[in-house]
């Protein structure tokens, strides 16, 4: 049996039971039965599995296998059936529950049989295990004789939520300190990585240049601090007199540090036994890589949930708080090392990061207050894998703006409101075009929601930033307590870009919302669009392409200043999913329903050679998302190509989309939650082929402006008029006046977005496509002017052409 499957052990409920292991013999005939439940094992030479049913929680069980030919039997006591969380990560997830702050206290209340833990033993090479040394690994039931060992990250994290879903919770501990996150991945998926291959490159490089003698003295070395080091926890001595742990630990052959060998002693023991999701704590190692560390967290979660064979498994992990000694505090490493662990749960779905900025110590690597840690993985779990409304996030940029002299920031999340210390809020820091950052003083605006941050030595700021150090004084929190992650934005003078340019966000981003649309949702604008990041290629229909990695959202006050709030909607691993990188899913569009009080989002649904033609739905409850993808259809049994939506202002919303092969302008009223669409809809423009709709309503009447169908290649545009949304549209003519007007000035229209407080409706938003390189295609908006009561459209007359 695998060492997993142990008296005591916790099973994953509401998933098959997967169990296996290995016998003498080729012959297996093995009947296994849990409870009621019972399988015959199957497999080749002398591995096997069984397979037994779902099961809700509950127990205890009793596991028993019974070789039905040798008419042997084992039985396994004791078992529960819950929720099994891997705990990953290196040091700071391993750290004892009984050596950290407040453990000892902790340990008198930590009685509880039905939290239970597994330590996978530390293996560090193949040819070290011993089964003496490493001892049987079992599960152990919190108690204030066992929890000591468990750790203490991991252990408040399970206490926090058998205090609220009342089921068994277990923990496997799978970790070990002073590690890279490349020590926890196989290298095969290193080795297909062109980002991540220099790691098993240098690692060959130094082992190249191994010195058994010197390494065994650093070895030496080493050993004697970290029992120093060990010795002075026994003995309570205080932080000033405690010999620092040694770090990091030489590197040799058989190390632990080497790329790729936990994943094979330690990780792959467990697999697949089935879980519900991993924490993770780790990065301390890794933060000479900075902003590359998003791609091998990002490879180290793919590949975990494809050894699972589950791609939606829920990954939360730590953020790394502050920390830095001496003159290393005001370094910026760690904050790289931060803002890329930031952007994986932009990225990645189902991948999300509990903050703990304000838990780490200047002195020491390793805080000694888990307890928050723990309990901030667990309102996220709570929160983003159960469904409950516990609030798990502290405030949340999502919008920043130059404002008199200084800088404002609006953020979501606020939760009653923000709050900082009692000197006030502090960690923000400002920088004029020299670069050259000086401290802020920042005040909390009434609205409970905005931070406006100024200094007298930069009178026309140019860059805004917060908690972006390895160690300072931060301390921006919303009304629960819960902090803010470090951010970093740029600011830029209200205006629209030149068409064409390249168009960065706040973070100095290229903005990736292609094929968009915008929704104005209490007092913030936010934009969407495909997030297309990659290199082209060409579908098996000839079509250029680029691999779906989901849908983007940013956020503004102004119509400039663009933060991004990460993927609205993401990719699935799933190859049967329509949201799998193989597949289309384009121009999103997105409305607040207000009796759903959800937002719904409608994307262009196909597959690879646009047969599909479908419509795919998403609902989200906040504006960012994440989106929930309930799937596609054919709007009235109909093609649906290039679309768009309009919502009039007594809240009905309709659907114009490309059908019939492109050749007819279907128009249709959506359902009253807009998930779906009505019976009715009319034809229009038959036999014209028009695409890439955009609707707008002025005094009372309602216009559109559509493309032809060329592909890739720009052409003339075309507006028309209706007196009711689903028509009848009479054409018009094209609304482009000056050079390129034939042309729509090199773009393709895709929203009409009216600014607040304008009486116009304001910009026409487009797109230049660079059907080569998509992932270069750029954006272009011009200002909607009217004349004679037409709408005019012309190309901004100067780069900064205010237009809003």
């Amino acid at each position: 049996m695998n060492f997993l499957f142990a008296d005591g052990a916790v099973l994953q409920r509401d998933k098959p039971i997967r169990i296996w292991g290995s016998r003498q013999g080729t012959d297996v005939e093995l009947h296994v039965s849990l409870g009621d439940y019972s399988s015959s094992a199957s497999g080749s030479g002398t591995d096997w599995e069984a397979v037994l049913p779902a099961l809700e929680a509950g127990g205890p069980y009793e596991l028993r296998i019974e070789d039905t030919g040798r008419g042997d039997c084992l039985t396994i006591s004791d078992l529960l059936i819950g929720d099994v969380w891997l705990a990953g990560g290196q040091s700071n997830m391993e750290w004892a529950l009984e050596e950290s702050l407040g453990g000892q206290e902790e340990l008198l209340r930590s009685q509880d049989a039905l939290l239970r833990y597994f330590h996978v033993p530390r293996v560090a090479h193949e040819s070290l295990y011993n089964e003496e040394e490493h001892g049987q690994p079992r599960w152990e039931s919190s108690s204030p004789v066992a929890a000591g060992k468990f750790s203490a990250a991991a252990y408040y994290f399970a206490a926090g939520l058998r205090e609220k879903l009342d089921v068994p919770i277990g923990i496997i501990g799978c970790n070990w300190g002073d590690t890279s996150a490349a020590c926890w991945i196989p290298e095969e998926t290193m080795s297909a990585d062109p980002g991540l291959t220099p790691i098993l490159e240098n690692h060959r490089k130094a082992m190249k240049e191994f010195n058994a003698a010197e390494y065994e003295q650093q070895m030496s070395h080493y050993l004697a601090q970290v029992q120093q080091h060990e010795e002075g926890i026994r003995q309570r001595l205080p932080a000033e007199l405690l010999q620092p742990y040694p770090w990091p630990m030489p590197l040799g052959p058989h190390s632990r540090q080497r790329p790729s060998g936990l994943y094979y002693t330690m990780v792959k023991r467990v697999i697949p036994y089935a879980i519900k999701g991993f924490i993770f704590y780790q990065g301390e190692n890794d933060v000479a890589l900075g902003g590359r560390y998003e791609r091998l967290l990002s490879a180290l979660i793919h590949k975990w949930r494809e050894d699972w064979d589950d791609h939606l498994l829920p990954f939360l992990y730590v953020q790394l708080p502050f920390f830095g000694k001496g003159s290393a505090a005001s370094g910026e490493d760690w904050p790289l090392l931060r803002e890329a662990q930031q952007a994986v749960a932009r990225i990645v779905p189902h991948a999300h990061m509990a903050v703990v900025l304000d838990c780490g110590e200047r002195e020491d690597i390793h805080p000694k207050n888990k307890k928050p840690v723990g309990e901030r993985l667990a309102l996220t779990a709570l929160n983003k894998v159960y469904g409950s409304p516990t609030v798990c996030e502290g405030p949340v940029l999502e919008a920043v703006w130059p404002d008199n002299g200084g800088a404002c920031l609006r953020f979501g999340h606020c939760d009653s409101g923000l709050e900082g210390g009692e000197q006030g809020v502090e960690g923000f820091e400002l920088a004029g075009e020299d670069g050259v950052f000086h401290p802020a003083s920042a005040l909390a605006l009434a609205d409970g929601r905005t931070i406006q941050a100024c200094s007298g030595k930069v009178p026309d700021p140019r860059v805004v930033r917060y908690g972006w150090r390895n160690w300072m004084n931060a301390n921006l929190k919303n009304g629960t307590g819960l902090p803010a992650a470090p951010l970093r934005a740029e600011l830029a003078p209200a205006r629209i870009r030149k068409p064409g340019e390249l168009w960065l966000d706040t973070e100095g981003h290229p903005i990736h919302a292609h094929g968009g649309s915008m929704l104005f949702h209490n007092g913030i604008y936010y934009w969407y669009g495909e997030y297309k990041h990659g290199s082209t290629s060409t579908s098996p229909a000839g079509i250029n392409r680029v691999d779906f990695l989901g849908i983007g959202c940013y956020s503004s006050v102004d119509l400039t200043n663009w933060q991004f709030r990460g993927l609205a909607l993401k990719a699935e691993k799933n190859p049967a999913s329509e949201l799998h990188a193989s597949r289309v899913v384009e121009r999103p569009k997105v409305l607040y329903n207000d009796i759903a009080k959800q937002f719904v989002m409608w994307v262009h649904a196909d597959d690879e050679d646009y047969k599909a033609a479908s419509c795919g739905i998403a609902v989200a409850e906040a504006p960012e998302g994440p989106f929930r993808y309930l799937g596609s259809f054919r709007p009235n049994r109909e093609e649906s190509r290039d679309f768009t939506l309009f919502q009039d202002e007594d809240n009905r919303a309709y659907l114009y989309y490309s059908s019939e092969g492109n050749a007819t302008l279907h128009v249709t009223e959506l359902s009253v939650d807009y998930t779906g669409v009505q019976e009715a809809y009319t034809r229009n423009f038959e036999g014209r082929y028009r695409e890439a709709p955009a609707v707008f309503k002025k005094d009372g009447r309602y216009y559109m402006i559509t493309s032809g169908c060329t592909g890739w290649e720009p052409n003339e545009a075309e507006w028309a008029v209706s007196s009711a949304p689903e028509g009848p549209w009479t054409a018009v003519g094209n609304p482009c006046r000056g050079e390129g007007a034939d042309r729509t000035f090199e773009a393709q229209g895709t929203w009409v977005v009216q600014p607040q407080g304008k009486d116009k409706p304001g910009i026409f938003m487009a797109d230049r496509w660079n059907k080569d390189d998509l992932e270069n295609s750029r954006y272009a908006w011009f200002p909607l002017d009217w004349e004679d009561n037409r709408p005019v459209i012309r190309m901004p007359g100067k780069a900064n052409d205010v237009v809003i």
